[in-house]
């Protein structure tokens, strides 16, 4: 009721007259952990009346809301009934399974480690697809990708649209095979997706949980044809040594 408040001023604006409003009040946020609410500091039972409630009452006790319940099927009319409960719920009732900072780092900051220079390069007026010039660009990002691995006259790269866990999964379906091993180094959500996305393809892989800030540059793992860990893992809003960790073994990124 705290944070939908306004539904009180609609339902007194459209005055249903076969409504009830019953607010059971332990003045705790029981879904999320029990964490204390400010309710006691609201007199619910005068803003339901101010909003235009025909009936807004204070129940006492389950007598009391019998009673008013029995009432209500009688004369009809928007009603409010107001009732404190003790803080309690049941052991089934269904909790979030996320820990607080596990969801502060789902909560990546994205762009905003980003240097100047990209951030600037981003002021530019919107360019359409259908212009010219878009098709221009798509045509250059195609050709120097290709010029990476092959002859841009023999060869062509296809682009298409997406995420960055998108470009993560293709290079991971592409790259890997049934028949091969990756080593994941898991530092955050990032390595974590990783590893749910080589178990979507029914790829094999070791997975080596470590600190954000480590990148698990003192483990030896066992030969593996790849070795994949997120060198910006932004769930941590970290930079990693990436490259010295590569090149201490010899597993190709």
């Amino acid at each position: 009721m705290l944070m939908q408040m306004g539904s009180l001023a609609t339902n007194g604006y459209y005055h249903p007259p076969n409504m009830i409003h019953i607010l059971l009040d332990n003045n705790a946020y029981e879904s999320t952990g029990g964490q204390s609410t400010v309710s006691h500091n609201s007199d619910f039972v005068t803003i339901a009346a101010s909003c235009g409630y025909m009936k807004s009452l204070y129940i006492h006790s389950l007598e009391e809301l019998e009673s008013a319940l029995s009432d209500w099927k009688q004369t009809k009319g928007l009603t409010f009934l107001y009732m404190k409960i003790a803080k309690n719920s049941k052991e089934q009732l269904g909790r979030p399974h996320m820990k607080p900072y596990e969801v502060k780092e789902r909560l990546h900051p994205g762009p905003a480690t980003t240097s100047d220079s990209v951030k600037l390069s981003q002021v530019v007026p919107d360019i359409c697809p259908r212009e010219p010039e878009f098709g221009d660009l798509m045509a250059y990002i195609s050709a120097e990708l290709t010029r990476l691995v092959a002859d841009p006259d023999q060869y062509t790269t296809v682009l298409f649209g997406g995420s960055g866990t998108a470009a993560v999964e293709s290079m991971i379906s592409s790259v890997l095979t049934e028949q091969d091993v990756a080593v994941v180094i898991n530092n955050g959500a990032y390595g974590k997706r990783i590893c749910e996305i080589a178990e979507a393809y029914g790829l094999r892989y070791l997975e080596f949980k470590s600190p954000s800030d480590d990148a698990k540059s003192s483990y030896k793992p066992p030969a593996a044809r790849s070795r994949i860990v997120s060198n910006n893992e932004r769930s941590k809003g970290r930079l990693l040594p990436v490259n010295k960790t590569i090149s201490q073994r010899r597993y190709p990124l």
